[in-house]
């Protein structure tokens, strides 16, 4: 009797993330977040996430205490509490550490003490785990978790864990002196050693090395991170170690353009009218003319060169002379910021620009748009093509990471095609891709069957989060190891 009660037990996993929607956001991170851990449970699995309460971004009126755990910070031992609210329409909890000197603030990163705040954060989390004791799988996310796995894998709780990469980029560098306070055993950093990455001390690298299992957020990229162009110096790493590829999904309920309350008229794939009244909608909230037959291009992004914004400026008189409009919502680096407010200004009849982000004109721009520009230098995934899908909107993309899985260019494969690609990282590749797919606007012929064929690609949260669930199982059938740098 007792085997088969443990049979039916379903699995008890802990979901780590330093951002999550609708909570806080800074990227796609919380989207996928706020969203694979709702597909989880609706699979079976017993799911919390735990995610820093930032009071700038959280109301905390809106959440209970749930706990206290205590932590050592610089050798003193520090009480923190761990808030509770749930999952908007979900009884799905969303467990918060709440440490107002580290996480009340006006933004989520970038501070000089960095390192003392997700090390705060990394042991409340372990923390937590080890007073529940019942967790069967931690599924820690990106650096900012990197010091929970060296705690799991040090300190012998049973539970199993899992790693996922979401952009191999950001890695969380901190100087060697901050690996007391997160926690890390000295004897850890030496050169070439688990923690130690090019002199200074790396939270992903520790995540990686202690990790029971490693994976990201598509196929393409995880095969591209084990290369030294990508692998941003941790190929070596990630080779030894394995990375599985699971591509993302998104919240079909969320993004849906039959419901979707942000728009100016819903449409499905059988009814397209709504979507040419979101795209007048569009052009006049940019100031545009309002002109039907016109191909509209949305932009949806970080401004950052991996986003491809250094070869789409060298390139944007080229696109500008095209019959198009561009509308472009974004916020990043200062030096994109100066320049598309000039071509804003150059442009201002074909080119609308708004610095900065809004939630509900990302899903007008989705709705409104009829191709959707990310012509980024890498890609680990990419939520936004996949967004444009959903819509109608066709996406015009280079073939990197998680836009190569997704995107199959039209020109290369009618039958199957649902978007425009191009390979090499050049302003004329570029310009190119943008070229063919006006023209293939313009010629009409075919083009609603290539809406509705977008529209009907089953890329549900759902679908990936079978794919962890299997991880997950493989995890808990698997004998634990123990790395030889803790025994």
């Amino acid at each position: 009797m007792a085997t088969k009660k443990k049979e039916n037990k379903p699995l008890k996993a802990l979901f780590a993330a330093s951002e999550v929607v609708p909570f806080s956001k800074t990227g796609g991170l919380a989207d996928v977040s706020g969203s694979l851990p709702i597909a989880l449970s609706k699979l079976g699995t017993d799911i919390r996430v735990i995610t820093p309460l930032y009071r700038q971004k959280t109301d905390i009126k809106k959440t209970r205490p749930h706990s206290k755990v205590t932590v050592e910070m610089n050798d003193k031992k520090i009480v923190v509490d761990i808030r509770q609210a749930e999952f908007p329409n979900t009884t799905i909890p969303c467990l918060f550490v709440d440490y107002p000197e580290y996480f009340d603030r006006e933004e989520l990163y970038s501070y000089p003490d960095d390192a003392e705040r997700f090390a705060l954060f990394s042991k409340a989390v372990y923390a937590h785990l080890l007073a529940e004791g019942d967790y069967d799988i931690f599924h820690g996310n990106d650096w900012q978790t990197g010091p929970v796995f060296y705690f799991i894998k040090s300190r012998g709780i049973k539970c199993r864990s899992l790693l996922t990469i979401h952009n191999l980029q950001y890695q969380g560098l901190f100087a060697p002196e901050m690996i007391e306070a997160a926690g890390l055993d000295k004897s850890l950093f030496y050169p070439g050693g688990p923690v130690e990455y090019y002199g200074k001390l790396g939270y992903m690298k520790t995540g990686i090395t202690f990790a029971d299992a490693v994976n990201t957020v598509s196929e393409g990229y995880a095969k591209e991170i084990q290369t030294p162009e990508y692998g941003e110096g941790l190929e070596g790493v990630l080779k030894e170690k394995g990375v599985v590829g699971i591509l993302n999904g998104i919240d079909t309920e969320v993004w849906n353009p039959a419901a979707d309350k942000h728009l100016a008229a819903t449409y499905n794939y059988c009814d397209l009218s709504g979507k040419k009244k979101d795209k007048k909608d569009l052009q006049k909230k940019f100031g545009l003319p309002a002109e039907d037959d016109t191909p509209l291009i949305g932009i949806i992004s970080r401004l950052a060169d991996q986003k491809g914004f250094d070869i789409l400026l060298e390139s944007f008189d080229e696109i500008m002379s095209f019959p198009i409009q561009i509308v472009l919502l974004g916020t990043g680096q200062e030096i994109y910021h100066k320049e598309f407010t000039k071509m804003n200004k150059k442009y201002k009849q074909k080119f609308g620009l708004e610095l900065g982000f809004n939630n509900a004109l990302a899903h007008q721009i989705e709705a409104g748009s009829d191709f959707f520009l990310m012509p980024s230098r890498f890609e680990p995934c990419g939520l936004n093509q996949m967004y444009s899908l959903r819509y109608g909107t066709v996406p015009v993309v280079r073939a990197t990471g998680g836009l190569a899985d997704t995107i199959i260019d039209i020109d290369h494969n009618p039958i199957v095609g649902n978007g425009f690609s191009f390979e090499e990282y050049k302003g004329e590749a570029l310009v190119d891709a943008v070229k063919r797919a006006v023209a293939c606007y313009n010629r009409k012929d075919g083009w609603k069957d290539i809406i509705v064929r977008i529209m009907t690609a089953d890329i549900s949260v759902e679908a990936s989060a079978r794919k962890y669930l299997e991880v997950y199982h493989c995890l808990e059938n698997s004998p634990a190891k123990k790395e030889a740098a803790v025994i």
